[in-house]
């Protein structure tokens, strides 16, 4: 495993690992790659690796790159890494689900406003018809009256 990760200056940058065959097994140019990365690789061999970040090429600025490289045996940490991958699956799942109920949600609801607003201006048509309804009969009702006690 290798971890790098920019202090100061920019990412114009290139980051090379090459096996000891001299076979690139990880390249990032300058512009691909962030301002952190980590670069995981298993290999059976005890032959030296070449790391290289290099800035020729670019700015020519000073680049300040804190540079991790840790080395283990895969056994060791299987046991370890195997839960790890199963709730990192869990968590993802769990997430995604999250999401999705999260869309459906906002979709329920925008229906459940619109579904109010109708209700809304049904409610106030009404409201203005029962007003306009009992203004009619208080208007006939005055008429019958002052013609039955004529």
């Amino acid at each position: 495993m290798m971890s790098y990760k920019v202090i100061h200056g920019g990412v114009d940058f290139d980051v090379v690992v090459r096996n000891p065959e001299e076979d690139v097994i990880y390249a990032s140019f300058a512009g691909e790659h962030g301002e952190e990365d980590r670069i995981y690789f298993t290999t059976h061999s005890k032959l030296e690796y070449a790391y290289c970040i290099d800035n020729r090429g670019y700015s020519k600025g000073r680049k300040v790159v804190q540079l991790e490289i840790g080395l283990t045996s895969l056994k060791r940490w299987k046991q370890r890494i195997d839960p790890l991958k199963r709730l990192m699956v869990h968590t993802e799942g769990s997430f995604l689900a999250t999401s999705e109920d999260q869309v459906i949600l906002r979709v329920r609801e925008m229906n459940m406003r619109e579904q109010v607003e109708k209700l809304f201006s049904l409610v106030a048509l009404r409201g203005v018809t029962n007003i306009v309804i009992v203004a009619c009969v208080g208007v006939i009702n005055y008429f019958v009256l002052k013609r039955a006690l004529r």
